[in-house]
């Protein structure tokens, strides 16, 4: 083959390389969505459930210490002084513990059971809805944080086997869990809360709820 028959043999592979199908690039591992399963239904709260929640917080607040009052000392007049005492200002009220009836209002607002439950999953979020109520959007994984008059709260849920589960964590050991499971045995919605206040011993309450096939059959 002479020069000018292997500029053209050369010439005719390239260009028939360019006539070639490129290669399509593999597509990306679409994020999977947690698994709901039986925990994601319409629920009706079951007659009776959960027991009397006047007499569960009458004994669980029986041994409670109101907080006493604290006199706050005088920073003495020094910058040192004024720094300290904008720090102490910045951690908020001495007291860690709320009044008693205060602490009730709270511990029946956090326990109440509602009558009904709504729990469905969008996308990778749970809705979690008190029906007529808007629903509460939960991202299992993503923590967030609320602020209200009770201080930031860091917010975390988990959705795991069919079970879901969220938790505030307050400063100073406040915390409220919240658990949501489905029975095996009945096929019930199990709600089990929890809290953790100073100077309570820690407060466990279960409710069950059966599905609502009347909403389903709709």
């Amino acid at each position: 083959m002479n020069i000018r028959a292997a500029e053209r043999f050369r010439i005719a592979i390239a260009a028939a390389a360019t006539l070639l199908p490129l290669p399509l690039p593999l597509p990306l591992p679409a994020a999977t969505a947690p698994a709901c399963g039986p925990v994601c239904a319409q629920w009706v709260l079951d007659e009776g459930s959960g027991g009397n929640l006047d007499a569960l917080l009458d004994t669980a607040l029986a041994g409670y210490r109101p907080p006493r009052p604290r006199r706050e000392r005088q920073p003495p007049p020094t910058l040192e002084g004024l720094e300290q005492a904008e720090m102490e200002r910045s951690l908020g009220p001495l007291n860690d513990r709320p009044a008693r009836e205060e602490l009730r209002r709270e511990l029946q607002r956090l326990l109440h059971a509602p009558t009904r439950l709504s729990i469905s999953l969008q996308g990778n979020d749970v809705l979690l809805a008190q029906p007529p109520e808007a629903p509460r959007r939960l991202s299992p994984g993503v923590p967030h944080a609320r602020v209200d008059s009770w201080g930031t709260a860091r917010i975390s849920t988990a959705l795991r086997d069919g079970r879901l589960t969220v938790t505030e964590r307050y400063d100073r050991g406040r915390q409220y869990t919240q658990t949501y499971a489905v029975a095996r045995k009945d096929g019930r919605l199990v709600v089990t809360q929890e809290v953790r206040r100073p100077g309570l011993k820690p407060l466990r309450l279960q409710t069950t709820y059966h599905q609502d096939l009347v909403s389903v059959s709709r």
